[in-house]
């Protein structure tokens, strides 16, 4: 009789345990979105590295309208794919994109080295490792910071084009 009593015991919590586990699974569900940042810098810009900075004015409804999200609601954020568009006159040999913003300590997003001579469209390298992203998403304003390093001097404004791939579970 005990023995009947123990696997019933053990019956139940597995039962209890895959319950909460299909629950959880449940309620974890992904989105996805893309869009695009000007960056700029003000000329001359000198042959190595030079920084563009850009403002993104976070919206999640605009983001997401599908989805009634909340800051809080968001449980994790990745940046999924960076790609940077720019005039063929920049000769860029190699870029580093960055975020930033109020009370949220900087992080590397995405980077390209040794960008080919007449690319003006690379898809940027993802960090592997990104902290928090769903930080930024909490901010009115973020700071897009591209390092742009170039091949020569020039005597001209740089502007390109960051465009992002941001998938958020929530």
């Amino acid at each position: 009789m005990k023995k009947n009593l123990k696997f019933v015991y053990a019956t139940l919590q597995l039962i209890f345990l895959m319950v909460i586990v299909v629950s959880c699974i449940r309620d974890n569900q992904e989105a996805e979105t893309e869009f695009s940042v000007r960056v700029y810098a003000e000329g001359p810009l000198y042959e190595g590295s030079n920084t563009a900075t850009g403002i993104w004015q976070v919206n999640l409804g605009e983001l997401f309208p599908e989805h009634d999200l909340r800051n809080n609601t968001i449980k994790s954020a990745r940046i999924e794919s960076v790609v940077i568009e720019y005039a063929p006159e920049f000769p860029v040999k190699n870029l580093k994109v960055e975020l930033t913003g109020r009370n949220v300590d900087m992080q590397k997003i995405a980077f390209a080295n040794n960008i080919p001579q007449g690319e003006t469209k690379p898809a940027l390298i993802v960090a592997n490792e990104q902290k928090k992203i769903e930080k930024f998403l909490a901010l009115d304003q973020v700071t897009v910071v591209a390092d742009v390093d170039l091949a020569e001097d020039l005597d001209d404004d740089f502007s390109a084009l960051v465009k992002f791939k941001l998938i958020i579970n929530y």
